[in-house]
Formats: structure tokens, sequence, C-alpha cells
């Protein structure tokens, strides 16, 4: 593998990264407005709560591998 096709990979990765960072954003300001209330009684949208509840504090995690690991497999941390 050369230089530049190292290169290349490196930038895709990064891009990667930020596309999932500006999701997990995303997610988060739908979660805040769907989840004012806190935890929903209804049992179809508690998954879709802890979802919200993993990636918001994935999200507060310093940018970093644990950070994306966290938005990535909704862990928390």
């Amino acid at each position: 593998m050369g230089k530049d096709e190292t290169a290349d990979e490196y930038a895709r990765a990064i891009e990667w990264l930020r596309e999932i960072e500006t999701s997990a954003a995303e997610l988060v300001v739908l979660g805040d407005l769907l989840f004012s209330g806190g935890e929903p009684r209804d049992p179809v949208l508690v998954p879709k709560y802890q979802l919200y509840t993993r990636v918001k504090a994935a999200l507060a995690l310093p940018p970093g591998l644990e950070r994306v690991r966290g938005v990535a497999c909704g862990e928390d941390r």
C-alpha cells in the first residue's frame, strides 16, 4: 500500500467519523424534543429512548476514539 492509498484511506476514515458524529448530534437534538418529558411510558418508545440516552452520553465524552466507539456502538461509557 502506497502513501497515496494510505492518505486516501485516512481521509475516508476522517469523513466517516465526522458523519457519525453529525448523525449522532442530530439524533440527540430529535431525542431532546421527543423525550423532553423524560422516559416514555410507551413500551414501543423505550428502546429509542435508551438509544438516545446512550448516544447523548457518548457525545458528552471528549472527542477521540472512546467517543466514536460510544456513538457508533451506542454504549454507555
